[in-house]
Formats: structure tokens, sequence, C-alpha cells
């Protein structure tokens, strides 16, 4: 299911608002409540920095504990490879590296990983990452 511009773009201004007002995911109800993961990694060493109820879920873990990992802590290790690539393009040119993959969640449903983003300062904010095919 491909995201109408609109609401690409509310993802965008609400995302950018909350880096520069110094806000969390949480205090952004259409944010925090958004069905695909949203999250905000470090683009340096891919540390979570925030993340909505979706991403928690698919994780299986709350943003505390998020916080406290890296996206290579919550991938498997053969994927190491594929998001040091996407972390270095991120830090050379400030843009998120278009990508998509089809994988299998933790009940062996298949879904779409699909990745849009942009890079601020140092920060990559990352969001409609998964999306059940089903649906």
């Amino acid at each position: 299911m491909k995201k109408n511009q609109k609401e690409m773009d509310s993802v965008i201004d609400s995302l950018i608002n909350l880096l520069i007002n110094k806000k969390e995911i949480c205090s952004i109800d259409f944010l925090e409540n958004y069905p695909d993961m949203i999250v905000i990694i470090s683009a340096e060493d891919g540390k979570y920095l925030d993340t909505n109820k979706k991403t928690q879920e698919m994780c299986r873990k709350t943003n505390k504990e998020l916080k406290k990992m890296t996206i290579y802590d919550t991938s498997e290790a053969k994927w190491h490879k594929e998001l040091d690539v996407f972390l270095k393009y991120a830090r050379k040119y400030k843009k998120v590296l278009p990508y998509e993959k089809h994988n299998l969640n933790s009940d062996e449903e298949v879904f779409e990983f699909h990745v849009d983003g942009i890079v601020y300062k140092d920060n990559l904010l990352l969001w409609g990452v998964c999306s059940n095919s089903a649906s």
C-alpha cells in the first residue's frame, strides 16, 4: 500500500518539528499511533533515539529498552552489512538509501520492508518501515 504525498508530507513535517522542539514521538499522537514503524536513529552508529508503538510492538521491546540498543541489536547478523551500507550512505549523502525487501515477521507472515526517510542533521528519521502485504 503506497502512502499518498500529503500523508508523507505530514509525517515529515511532524518529525522535523519533533526534533526542532526536542520532543519525543509519544508527544504527538499522529506519530505515536502511526500504523507503520517510525524510528529515529543516529546516523553515526545506528543507536535508537526514539520509536513509536508499532516499532515497539514489532521489536517486542519498550521505547526505553530500544533507546539502550542499536538497529544492529534488533536485526539478524546477516543484515549487518546492509545496515553498514545504509548508514554510510546516510552520513555521506545526507539522504536515505531507497530500500525495499520482503521479509517474515515473528508470526511467519510476509510483510514488505520499505523505508522512507530523511536525514536531519545527524539523525535518520525513518517511517513506513513495514506494511503487512495482506492489508
